[in-house]
């Protein structure tokens, strides 16, 4: 076992009461820090008298005060975790924290379709509970010295943005604070999210409603277009799932989707980022019109693949409105800036409320657990928008 204290707790001078404090303390830490877990057998008074260099008095009188806030039980002569200690108190016990990551140009953004407006909804949820919002950017949290503060005294929960999820250090700053006993709600469910409370956007009603409403537009070959890199395919798999319905639903026969890699080449400029996504959106509709008989809308992954979508189908010999619809999702295009090279807006797009999303998660955060209840999940339902009339499609 690796010792808590750099040196002795005993000191001639110092009453055996201070010491067990001091004891009790360092041990409800290493608890907090998953160091001892709920359902761990406890150290017995002699190891642990000689593990702090104090007498086993002492050591007792520290365990006690442990027993006696609920942190350890006992049954016979051996002693378990049974919870982690309660630690938010003061200011603490109103404070909520959102971990998030450096954003060059989403910081407090509120164009709608920016991950940066879950953090917004999230804080205007914190503060509307008369709570206080505690920023933690995960760049900021890699010396050890600050998870020690952190978790020493940590906020009441801990709320996360799905960018996060993207980030190296995500998995191991999650983890830290579920073995700390620090309540988390994340956003999204991808793989490993499971152990945690989770929002979600409903990606499988959003696919629903676009498709259903390119139908209703006369559209009989709508095909959906998706990522294929592996951290987005929790929500392709969704989305996908919500096409397939509304098309069955219709009678008509989904089509296979068309998978596309999303990413632009480092060092070009916007032009030409534009034009090398362009040429790889032309050549997957190309291989598809030339193979699976065609279309006559297209189900875009984001806004930002629309002005794409849109000027590979010129290319084809396709006109936008006329010939083929393009659908978009997550109502950014306005902010897009793809704009300048492609300026149809898409014929419908698919609001995820992320401010909705930001204010679930702190919702789900502060309410009571069901004693045994698993982890929770709450789905946020999208609407449909229409950026030309602004009208939107209730959810």
């Amino acid at each position: 076992m690796t010792p808590i204290a750099s040196s002795p707790l005993d000191r001639p001078t110092t009453s055996v009461v201070s010491l067990s404090h001091r004891m009790a303390e360092q041990l409800r830490r290493r608890v907090s820090a998953g160091e001892l877990r709920v359902g761990q057998a406890l150290p017995s008074e002699r190891q642990l008298a000689t593990e702090f260099g104090v007498a086993r008095d002492t050591a007792r009188a520290a365990i006690k005060s442990l027993e006696l806030d609920g942190v350890i039980v006992r049954n016979g002569q051996r002693r378990r975790i049974e919870r982690v200690p309660a630690r938010h108190r003061g200011l603490l016990a109103t404070t909520i924290g959102i971990l998030t990551i450096h954003r060059d140009r989403e910081v407090f953004r509120r164009c709608p379709g920016w991950e940066s407006v879950v953090d917004l909804g999230a804080m205007e949820e914190i503060r509307t509970r008369k709570h206080n919002p505690l920023i933690l950017q995960i760049e900021a949290l890699t010396a050890p010295e600050a998870w020690t503060e952190l978790l020493d005294r940590p906020p009441r929960g801990v709320v996360v943005c799905s960018a996060v999820h993207r980030n190296v250090a995500a998995s191991e700053a999650l983890r830290r604070l579920q073995q700390a006993g620090v309540p988390v709600v994340v956003e999204g469910d991808p793989a490993g999210a499971e152990v945690y409370d989770r929002v979600v956007s409903d990606h499988a009603r959003g696919a629903e409603l676009m498709t259903a409403w390119l139908i209703a537009q006369g559209r009989h070959r709508v095909v959906t277009m998706l990522p294929s890199q592996p951290y987005n395919q929790y929500w392709a798999q969704r989305r996908l799932e919500g096409y397939r319905r509304a098309m069955r639903a219709a009678g008509l026969e989904p089509l296979a989707p068309i998978y596309q890699a999303f990413h632009g080449e480092a060092g070009l400029s916007e032009r030409d980022r534009f034009n090398s996504g362009l040429m790889n959106t032309l050549g997957c509709l190309y291989d598809f019109k030339h193979t699976s008989g065609g279309f006559d809308a297209v189900m875009a992954a984001s806004d930002a693949q629309v002005p794409m979508v849109i000027a590979a189908c010129r290319k084809l010999g396709m006109t936008p409105g006329r010939d083929v619809l393009v659908g978009g999702y997550d109502n950014f295009w306005n902010e897009w800036t793809d704009r300048p090279f492609e300026a149809e807006p898409p014929a419908a797009t698919v609001d995820k409320d992320n401010a909705l999303i930001g204010r679930e998660m702190v919702r789900l955060l502060l309410s009571e657990r069901i004693p045994g209840q698993g982890s929770r999940i709450v789905a946020v339902p999208p609407r449909l928008i229409h950026p030309v009339s602004g009208e939107s499609t209730s959810h």
